[in-house]
């Protein structure tokens, strides 16, 4: 099987949450491991963190901090 980058990108994307509670020492981790940081962590409008990065096979990766749960209305 290819990978992303032989294959010169993708146009699936396949989504999937994972949720990181120190994204700095994510991304230092991910980084040392060979991916490339291509959005570095963040504060959200929404109340969230999130970074992204590339794998060295060419996968995009999102990691996020869910902001919580919607107030139920009364």
């Amino acid at each position: 099987m290819d990978s992303a980058l032989a294959l010169n990108g993708t146009s699936q994307c396949p989504c999937l949450v994972i949720d990181v509670d120190e994204h700095a020492a994510h991304a230092a981790h991910a980084e040392q491991a060979g991916a490339e940081l291509i959005n570095p962590p963040h504060d959200t409008d929404h109340g969230g963190r999130e970074h992204s990065c590339r794998d060295p096979e060419g996968h995009v990766w999102s990691i996020g901090t869910n902001a919580g749960e919607p107030e139920a209305a009364v």
